[in-house]
């Protein structure tokens, strides 16, 4: 197939994110309500979400040495509040941050494919292979989150995969 999984060199991580948003748009931007993020709206994204992020949970599927897909897993947040009972202070904050890098779950809010390569495969090699590494790292369950119901290449994957759907989530809108 030619498809090789590889993880971002985190040594260049301003080179790795222009790397992985241009394929995250290039595979989303036709999804209803999509909007381009600016490249201020990426440096903020990026610096606040860098302390939760892994090697190892983000993957590029590269093409020919292009990039074709993309897919990140982050620990699962909600274990580590879980344990704070409501309460927060600096104490409780610092033991929510130990347990979020130790948690045995994760999510899984991105995954795209650029439409010329879809149906090969490519995203269910990227979810194996975020399987295999976050396993590795003592992660056993992983929420897959944000899929479409209308995008039907995507809920196949993941029922192929064995993946159940465990809440559903409705979009209401009014015009004001």
């Amino acid at each position: 197939s030619g498809i090789e999984i590889r993880h971002p060199d985190m040594g260049s991580f301003s080179g790795e994110l222009k790397r992985f948003f241009e394929v995250h748009w290039r595979a989303i931007n036709a999804n209803w309500g999509e909007v381009e993020f600016t490249n201020e709206q990426r440096e903020f994204v990026a610096q606040r979400m860098r302390p939760l992020l892994k090697k190892e949970l983000i993957a590029f599927a590269y093409y020919k040495d292009e990039p074709v897909g993309i897919a990140l897993a982050i620990p699962d947040g909600v274990e580590a509040l879980k344990t704070l009972n409501g309460r927060l202070g600096p104490i409780r904050a610092l033991l929510a941050m130990y347990r979020l890098h130790r948690t045995d779950s994760a999510r899984l809010p991105l995954i795209g494919v650029v439409p010329e390569h879809r149906r090969r495969g490519i995203d269910g090699a990227l979810i194996a292979n975020l399987w295999r590494e976050g396993y590795r790292r003592g992660i056993r369950r992983c929420d897959i989150s944000w899929v479409l119901a209308d995008n039907h290449r995507m809920v196949n994957t993941i029922n192929r995969i064995g993946a159940a759907p465990r809440r559903r989530w409705w979009l209401y809108s009014k015009q004001l």
